[in-house]
């Protein structure tokens, strides 16, 4: 199982999350069907996504993610992707079909041309796929339904657009809809020498992304429509649904065996056993049993989405009456980061420092989970001893995903005092550039080499504990940073705002001209 990160809702994932281990090379014969992709340009269109009703929460990573080329370009390449998806998938295919299909709007060279998409179902396998008259008439509805409960809202969210980061004019951050001042709805654009983008465009878009989260919404109760969700549990929970999808692990075709699984129409798939049992070995070099537990996440799970986004931390313990050292080792997809105590600066914006005082760097909260040099004093079982004592315990970085580093910040904590849930308004420093060696201290494994990322991306809560709304700052393409807000897109310099800062999506610098 994917080690989870400590969560700062009251509510839990409704699912768990799977540990996961990257894929060593694999044999072409195992790697499923692709196509050529000449026909998608190397860049991704700038496309709005129109909110249904509090969906910003979705829209937001995914218009990081949508920059992230080599991840989405794995899957541009898939033929028939919904043949292709795992058979004990929970989506039955259907969650990776429908991811290809919103990827080719915004990969098609057909978007950046302005021309409309037609029907692409045949091309990207979508069954399911309506009619676009039919769509349309639903999207309409959809869009006047969530309106009308919007404007039934009685509380607004305001905020001080004096923030470093300028926001449009018109945006209601209560509903993350965005309309004109004179309160006509404003379609989305797309920038760049193209010109605005068309509105089937748009629509095209916003009609595939609304059916993904539908299908989400069947498995996960907690994005039922309207609802203020969490735009970090959104995304963990999207890539373990894509890594679920597209899981190789635990199966292997058959060789010489030309039947078909059965209404599938693609190669059967025998079950293999894998993994192994994790025990202490006293002495045992911490490279091999980071090898040990790296072997055993592989045997149960490897996809593209481990491939490019998985780690592996390092807990160090040592015990305090035997003096032995033991290493565990838990892999993970992204990695969550709280602030020092001594630096947070209250709940309400009025105790928060003024624009441009104090703050904190995210290499210090880097530096706190997983510089190595503090340590917690926990009582523990010691399979050295046999008894339970104190011991000191230690993290640190191991291994570093080969492509893309996500960094989840703690902004909601419980205070025990008031018995509510808070808002952390301490402002974050980013830089686009980060070196990760330094968190990787007792590690000697090659991927702590040249690890230096840059960011792709950053996503941005505005708002409360309890409502709010989310924004993307996205990596376009030759250099350009872009702002979006669901349907609002607007070019941007490199400002998130300081006390907003939520996901950061960092690639491997060493990466970027391959």
């Amino acid at each position: 199982m994917f080690s989870t990160t400590t969560r700062d809702r009251a509510r839990p994932f409704h699912k768990p999350s799977r540990l996961s281990t990257l894929l060593p090379s694999r044999s072409s014969s195992a790697s499923p069907p692709r196509g050529s992709l000449s026909k998608f340009p190397p860049s991704r269109a700038i496309v709005g996504l129109r909110n249904f009703g509090n969906t910003c929460y979705c829209n937001a990573p995914l218009q990081v993610l949508f920059s992230c080329q080599q991840f989405c370009h794995h899957f541009l390449s898939l033929v028939h992707a919904r043949k292709q998806a795992h058979p004990s998938s929970p989506y039955r295919g259907r969650l990776l079909e429908a991811w290809v299909a919103l990827l080719h709007h915004i990969y098609t060279p057909a978007l950046s041309s302005g021309d409309g998409f037609g029907d692409r179902s045949q091309e990207t396998g979508d069954t399911f796929a309506d009619s676009s008259s039919d769509a349309g008439d639903r999207l309409g509805e959809r869009l006047q339904s969530s309106r009308a409960r919007q404007a039934s809202r009685k509380e607004t969210i305001r905020h001080d657009n004096s923030s470093l980061h300028s926001r449009p004019q018109g945006l209601s951050l209560s509903t993350g809809s965005r309309d004109c001042t004179d309160g006509r709805q404003c379609p989305g654009r797309l920038l760049g020498g193209d010109g605005p983008v068309s509105a089937p465009v748009e629509a095209g878009a916003s009609q595939s992304c609304l059916k993904l989260l539908e299908l989400m919404r069947r498995q996960h109760a907690q994005f039922a429509e309207f609802q203020q969700c969490d735009a970090h549990e959104f995304l963990r929970t999207f890539l373990d649904g894509l890594s679920a999808e597209c899981n190789e692990a635990g199966w292997e075709q058959s060789a010489g065996v030309p039947g078909r699984a059965a209404g599938r129409g693609c190669p059967r798939l025998e079950p293999h056993a894998g993994g192994e049992t994790l025990e202490d070995v006293r002495g045992e070099d911490p490279a091999r049993t980071s090898e040990r537990f790296w072997a055993a996440n592989l045997a149960r799970e490897r996809s593209v989405v481990t491939d490019l986004f998985a780690g592996q931390l390092a807990t160090i313990i040592e015990c305090d009456r035997c003096r032995q050292r033991r290493h565990r080792f838990d892999s993970f997809l992204d990695l969550s980061l709280e602030f020092p105590a001594n630096d947070l600066r209250g709940v309400a914006p009025s105790d928060a420092p003024p624009p441009g005082a104090g703050g904190v760097l995210l290499q210090d909260m880097l530096q706190h989970a997983f510089g190595g040099e503090t340590s917690d004093r926990q009582a523990v079982d010691c399979p050295f001893c046999g008894v339970r004592c104190t011991a000191h315990i230690r993290r640190c970085l191991w291994r570093l995903p080969p492509e893309y580093l996500v960094l989840h910040i703690k902004r909601f904590s419980w205070d025990p005092r008031l018995e509510d849930m808070r808002r952390i308004d301490t402002r974050l420093k980013v830089t686009q550039d980060l070196d990760m060696s330094p968190y990787c201290r007792f590690s000697e494994h090659a991927s702590v080499k040249n690890a230096v990322f840059r960011l792709e991306g950053v996503v941005s809560q505005l708002g409360t504990a309890y409502s709010g709304h989310y924004t993307a700052l996205a990596m376009t393409g030759g250099g350009r940073w872009t702002y979006f807000s669901d349907d609002y897109v607007s070019a941007c310099e490199f400002s998130p705002d300081p006390r907003g800062v939520y996901l950061l999506v960092f690639r491997r610098a060493s990466n970027l001209l391959s």
